[in-house]
């Protein structure tokens, strides 16, 4: 019990750390998106479709309206058909709550989740700059420390029965 607790606790603990710095990483890369919708010169979608080199590939990058209505995904797949966010449909109210606060979404197939931050464009009011990144790897990174425990937790309770069996025989022999 104390095993299950205890890696209870430290999972959610290392689960929380992980996704603060996906959000951290979201805010950062948020502003440097912000600042490209702001300037004319470097537009977040650049004409004729050309390769996005500013767009790291872990990244999808959209606009959405005050009215919720998002402009199309920008991404660079390392694999075509790789999941994308399933960004939700989002009124204006809904949209002003959601504004600089990170939230999760499922992937629009094969599993998984993105987590998503919405950052404000200063001259659009109501309007943002929607920037997602996948959680695969730190989903993988908690699925490897569980079963990690899974096998140490194990290997405890085998030791503790073997002990626990020497022991029992050991102290009730004399009756």
């Amino acid at each position: 019990l104390g095993l299950v607790v205890s890696d209870t606790l430290v999972l959610g603990s290392v689960r929380n750390q992980l996704v603060q710095r996906v959000d951290t990483q979201l805010q950062r890369f948020g502003d440097t998106a912000v600042h490209r919708v702001a300037d004319p010169k470097r537009p977040l979608l650049p004409a004729g479709g050309v390769r996005r080199a500013w767009l790291p590939s872990q990244y999808v990058v959209t606009q959405i309206d005050a009215n919720g209505h998002y402009s199309s995904l920008l991404t660079q797949p390392v694999e075509q058909g790789d999941p994308l966010p399933s960004l939700p449909t989002l009124d204006a109210a809904q949209l002003a709550a959601r504004m600089d606060h990170a939230f999760t979404v499922p992937a629009d197939h094969g599993g998984g989740s993105w987590r998503v931050l919405i950052r404000p464009v200063a001259d659009q009011p109501g309007a943002g700059v929607v920037v997602a990144a996948s959680l695969d790897d730190t989903d993988a990174m908690l699925a490897k420390l569980n079963n990690g425990f899974l096998a140490i937790g194990g290997r405890v309770l085998l030791v503790l029965a073997v002990a626990g069996f020497f022991a029992g025989r050991a102290g009730l022999g004399p009756l």
